[in-house]
């Protein structure tokens, strides 16, 4: 009881800089989770029987959060973990203000950076707009803050790892894309797939982009996977989103508004699932089920507002 207690009080003490590490037993084994200063509180370590799931080679990795609106793109991007211009330097130009932590859970509060540099020559127009081919922020930072925590073993599960996002908006917009949750991977998770409601089958897909099912990322014996569901989605057939890069792979959960207000706050939760492909499986059913037995009433977690 006494090296527990040293090993909590040296969390907190840990948290006050954003480096925090919190952990949990899960399947006969334990999960990892450690966020970093450097990359402004996000998630930059994710290991589960001895597999590391992030990537981190640049501030644009790691399991974290953006957004970006009007259709702009890149080009007016709130990155959670920091800029391109970042790259791979130990310090991010997101400003992390607050930090908490207990044995199973993390919050942090971050004032996300642009991606691009003020006035960046993006060489290709922004997003959906071809007349715009600049970063249109005038700033490092815009005070887009977000608001996050993470809970191991929040949805009941103990291999799934619950991101509950808040974004608070500065600025009215038209419109917005919050890509409320993604988790970059090395690229020996090679194998992109969809857990199939429709047939109840794991299948492997081509697409690259949003989907209207879970989307899953494993390793190509299948003994490591993730993936990532939320009450939530899909919304009018998208919302899972899967990508393959030649270094890495990434799979997100992804949102959109209009008629966004200044000031305007917005909330998500998305769980991310770690184990073998089967067990990955076996869970985001659980998951999906709870969420349509309770769909004819309003659950919260942790304040958090589930449809």
């Amino acid at each position: 009881m006494v090296l527990a207690a040293q090993l909590f009080l040296a969390m907190q003490s840990n948290a006050a800089t954003g480096d925090i590490t919190i952990e949990r037993p899960a399947l006969g084994s334990i999960i990892h989770l450690q966020t970093s200063a450097r990359f402004g509180g996000s998630v930059s370590s994710i290991v589960f029987r001895g597999k590391q799931y992030v990537d981190t080679r640049d501030h644009g990795r790691e399991l974290q959060s953006a957004s970006s609106f009007d259709g702009l793109g890149e080009c007016f991007n709130p990155t959670e973990a920091g800029s391109f211009a970042d790259a791979d330097k130990q310090t991010t130009s997101s400003n992390l203000l607050e930090t908490k932590a207990g044995a199973h859970w993390l919050a942090t509060k971050t004032d996300m950076a642009f991606w691009l540099p003020p006035a960046f020559d993006y060489k290709n127009q922004c997003g959906m707009n071809p007349a715009v081919t600049h970063a249109v922020n005038k700033s490092i930072r815009g005070g887009h803050i977000l608001k996050k925590r993470i809970e191991l073993g929040d949805a009941g599960e103990p291999n799934v790892v619950s991101d509950h996002l808040t974004y608070i908006v500065p600025e009215a917009h038209s419109s917005a894309t919050f890509e409320a949750a993604t988790i970059y991977t090395p690229a020996e998770f090679s194998r992109r797939l969809v857990l199939n409601f429709s047939t109840g089958n794991v299948e492997p897909t081509t697409v690259t982009g949003e989907q209207d099912y879970p989307v899953i990322l494993a390793t190509p014996d299948g003994n490591h996977a993730v993936g990532i569901f939320s009450s939530a989605l899909p919304q009018a057939g998208l919302g899972y989103g899967t990508f393959g890069f030649s270094d890495a792979n990434k799979i997100n959960c992804v949102f959109r508004e209009n008629n966004l207000l200044a000031g305007q706050s917005f909330h998500y939760i998305c769980d991310f699932v770690f184990g073998t492909l089967s067990e990955v499986k076996a869970s985001i059913i659980i998951l999906r089920n709870r969420s349509v037995r309770d769909s004819n009433k309003i659950t919260t977690r942790n304040g958090y507002t589930r449809p």
